[in-house]
């Protein structure tokens, strides 16, 4: 046997107590090293599909183009999905703690990279049907079919960057609402 062989084995059967503290501080070190890792590897995956669910999975957007300009750009040969938004205005909720909705008219396409799974109803056939939360129906105090009226507009943001008011507000029905998750 190899000299630096027995010295250890010497040395680890005379101190049975330290050797066995040593083993289980690696095997304590191992695991912690591991969990970490695992927990920050699990927190990306959440922050990823989080993202997705409230900002679509895409790699570019392009805004106010034209229409000659998006079918060039959808016709290339990288392209493989796409999909159109417009935006029809914002709506404040609170004007107090600053908080609105933008309202938008997406395509199917654009629907499915946002993830959105209904709850009740059915996606919007047209630009006159809307997608509403739960929390928003509760809120509103409607149903799945009843109309909604919402001020439309673009907001105006003061200097500390709150919302202070719309700007060309009108007044928008939309005739049914779905509910989602």
């Amino acid at each position: 046997m190899n000299l630096y062989t027995s010295l250890t084995l010497r040395y680890l059967k005379q101190n049975k107590r330290r050797t066995l503290v040593t083993i289980i501080g690696i095997i304590l070190a191992t695991a912690l090293i591991c969990g970490i890792g695992n927990i920050c590897t699990s927190f990306m995956d959440y922050q990823m599909r989080n993202e997705i669910q409230s900002n679509g999975s895409f790699y570019v957007t392009f805004n106010n183009i034209d229409k000659e300009k998006a079918d060039i750009i959808t016709k290339s040969s990288g392209v493989s999905e796409y999909g159109y938004k417009k935006d029809l205005g914002s709506i404040i909720l609170d004007k107090k703690n600053s908080t609105s909705i933008d309202i938008n008219v997406f395509d199917k396409n654009t629907i499915n990279s946002f993830q959105i799974t209904l709850k009740n109803g059915s996606y919007p056939k047209n630009q006159s049907e809307i997608i509403v939360t739960e929390d928003l129906l509760n809120k509103w105090n409607k149903k799945i079919g009843d109309k909604i009226t919402l001020n439309l507009g673009e907001l105006i943001y003061d200097d500390m960057g709150i919302i202070s008011k719309l700007k060309n507000p009108q007044k928008t029905t939309f005739k049914n609402c779905r509910d989602t998750r």
